[in-house]
């Protein structure tokens, strides 16, 4: 029996861009933005053109993306014009795709949405910035965290100055620490640990039991090498944290120090015998950086048993690690 392909050819995707159905316009829009060769990305560029002011929302959102997929520099302008659109999901797409486009040109655009943007937009321009042109953007981040009210709209820019590396910010974004919202003191301490600046480690801390927040805080208190230690003691010997934060704070203090923690191992250890498969992987992963002859007998009860029988390829690899250190 002969199945059709589930997915549009290239010239479907052309005609379907003016279909009546939005869904049909948007998966036409998705399928242009894998255009090969010269030829095509010109055709997907006029008929994406076409669509950045389509009807309904989702479409204009799609074409964003679309349009910064394609990498021709001159997208720039047609999706800088959803900068200014009425629907947050499409005007946040537009300053999305414009970092992903990396068009200089677009800075000044998405200068003025972090200037006179809605909060929504201001949160994406100043990444974006950082992506079009990081040396122009550090300055203008610099004023706008003076002035800026907005908690996730601060984050944003204290994450993007972060990603800069100009350590000179450093004190600005370590008054956030004391920010009344948790997600902007987060931010701020992530910030300042891409900035390797110690600061961070007690507001990050506090974090490693979140349900929503742990993740980020243990790795960037990674980024903090051995300074991070004891956080990571503390944290392992309470009962506090999702499974897979304790997971990766064993790891990366096996990894750190020198790789003797009683905790840190029992933690690893009992991952490998989770009954959920994202556990067990993790754990394995984990291992692969700092297991030692402690790990071994778990390695190969796991490597024996049923649950282990799709992770053998990854567990024969630290195996062999151990065999050579």
């Amino acid at each position: 029996m002969y199945h059709r392909s589930k997915g549009l050819s290239f010239e479907a995707a052309l005609r379907d861009m003016g279909a009546s159905s939005p869904k049909g316009r948007v998966m036409a829009a998705e399928t242009l933005a894998s255009a090969q060769g010269e030829e095509q990305r010109d055709q997907a560029f006029d008929a994406l053109a076409a669509g950045i002011g389509d009807a309904k929302p989702e479409v204009r959102t799609t074409v964003c993306y679309s349009l910064a997929a394609l990498e021709l520099p001159a997208a720039w302008e047609l999706i800088a014009l959803c900068l200014s659109d009425a629907v947050p999901e499409v005007r946040q797409s537009a300053a999305i795709a414009l970092g992903t486009l990396g068009a200089k040109p677009a800075f000044d655009a998405l200068a003025e949405a972090l200037r006179e943007g809605p909060a929504d937009l201001r949160f994406q321009a100043a990444t974006s910035l950082v992506e079009v042109d990081a040396e122009a953007a550090y300055p203008l981040l610099i004023a706008t965290l003076a002035e800026e009210e907005d908690a996730e709209v601060l984050g944003a820019i204290a994450l993007s100055l972060g990603a800069i590396g100009n350590a000179e910010c450093a004190n600005a974004i370590a008054d956030l620490l004391d920010h009344s919202a948790p997600q902007t003191r987060l931010d701020a301490a992530y910030a300042l640990a891409q900035l390797g600046d110690r600061r961070a480690s007690q507001t990050l801390a506090t974090f490693l039991a979140d349900a929503d927040l742990g993740w980020d805080a243990v790795i960037a208190l990674e980024t903090l090498g051995a300074d991070s230690l004891s956080h990571f003691e503390a944290f392992l010997e309470s009962p506090a944290g999702e499974a897979r934060v304790r997971l990766r704070a064993a790891g990366a203090h096996l990894t750190l120090g020198e790789g003797t923690h009683a905790s840190a191992q029992t933690c690893l250890i009992d991952g490998l015998r989770s009954r959920k498969v994202e556990l067990r992987g993790l754990a394995l992963e984990e291992l692969s950086k700092c297991a030692g002859d402690w790990a071994k007998p778990a390695l190969l009860a796991l490597h024996k048993s049923f649950r282990g029988r799709r992770m053998r390829d990854e567990i024969d690899t630290v195996l062999a690690q151990l065999e050579a250190a």
